[in-house]
């Protein structure tokens, strides 16, 4: 659930740590593995609400918006000269050179 090994490795100290604290609470009703998994669960939730970056919409910079168009912007000069740079390679050595 995690993907990241180290996170992997402090979450599974944490719900072991909380397992044992709360192993007395444990009433056997139901199987012990399902009681770890739920356990399991609710920490990783734990994990997530945790780790996750909160930030405003409104705070989020127009500038990487921009970015990403620059960046499909230089990806269609690319394509479109490197399309240029092919149609050129066909043509006679004198018009060739009038292109150039």
């Amino acid at each position: 659930m995690v993907n990241n090994p180290a996170d992997t490795m402090d979450l599974m100290q944490d719900i072991f740590m909380a397992l044992f604290r709360n192993l007395s609470k444990f009433r056997g009703e139901c199987p012990f593995k399902s009681w770890l998994f739920k356990i399991t669960h609710y920490r990783c939730l734990e994990f997530y609400r945790r780790k996750r970056p909160m930030q405003s919409l409104d705070d989020v910079p127009e500038q990487e918006d921009e970015q990403s168009l620059c960046l499909e912007k230089d990806l269609f000069l690319k394509q479109q000269s490197s399309t240029l740079l092919q149609a050129m390679q066909h043509l006679p050595v004198k018009q060739k050179l009038v292109v150039e």
